[in-house]
């Protein structure tokens, strides 16, 4: 049955993801995801969907998640759907979903990321760790927070089944497994290329594009590695560089 949204319950999505109103000590948090692709991704992770909004005559549009979805459905006036997109192109359909915090269970394999800022770059960077074996991300207390609506859309949901940390400068610095740094200078490390990882745990560090890695980390024992790169670029997006180390780190070949 399709009813339409209360204004209680209208004011309620407007504020899941406002962090203002998010208690950040809690595991488990509600969060409102929107469009159909992102949807159908959360979907094939095995994440349930709470509840499904739809702007008004959209129905028809999106039955193939209708079918799949068994959950309470709700119509929104345009207006509503307007005022809870958080896209240039509104899309018309909208979904709440429980995000729970998933524990690093094995430490083989980390990425860890510092002082990354840009929502866009860590959810790419969180999507392409879920296609590469990556045990888990770490996230130091200067990136972004992993549950902005532009990190959880750029990683397709990818949030919801990766499990991630985010700590304080401390959790690094008596780390027993051995650390390795992306930096842009071939001066300063050893060529990706020709680099392979150790069968035993490691950390991958990635620190911004413009600012590169910060003097906590550089004080500590590491290893640089670089990528070998033509023409007159000095360094690559952090996300593509991070994808390009992933591929490796998984074929490490």
């Amino acid at each position: 049955m399709i009813e339409k949204v209360s204004k209680e319950s209208f004011k309620k999505l407007l504020k899941l993801n406002n962090k203002r109103y998010r208690d950040e000590s809690l595991d488990r948090v509600d969060l409102l995801i929107e469009g159909s692709r992102l949807i159908e991704q959360v979907v094939g992770y095995d994440i349930q969907i709470k509840s499904l909004y739809f702007k008004e005559d959209y129905f028809s549009e999106h039955q193939k998640i209708f079918q799949e979805v068994h959950c309470p459905m709700y119509e929104l006036s345009k207006s509503q759907s307007e005022a809870l997109t958080a896209t240039n192109n509104e899309q018309g359909i909208f979904a709440v979903v429980t995000f729970e915090k998933k524990a690093i269970l094995n430490y083989n394999k980390l990425i860890y990321l510092n002082a990354i800022k840009d929502p866009g770059n860590l959810g790419s960077i969180i999507r392409t760790a879920s296609v590469f074996d990556i045990d888990g991300i770490i996230l130091d207390k200067n990136c972004c927070d992993v549950l902005n609506e532009k990190v959880v859309r750029a990683s397709m949901g990818a949030v919801f089944a990766v499990p991630i940390e985010k700590v304080d400068e401390s959790w690094i610095k008596n780390r027993p497994e051995t650390i390795f740094v992306s930096h842009p200078d071939k001066n300063k490390g050893i060529s990706l290329e020709n680099f392979f990882f150790p069968d035993r745990a490691f950390i991958m560090i990635f620190g911004s594009e413009a600012n590169g890695i910060s003097e906590y980390i550089n004080v500590l024992p590491h290893q640089k590695l670089f990528i070998e790169m033509s023409g007159k670029m000095q360094s690559l997006n952090v996300a593509i560089a991070a994808a390009i180390f992933m591929y490796k780190m998984r074929n490490n070949k």
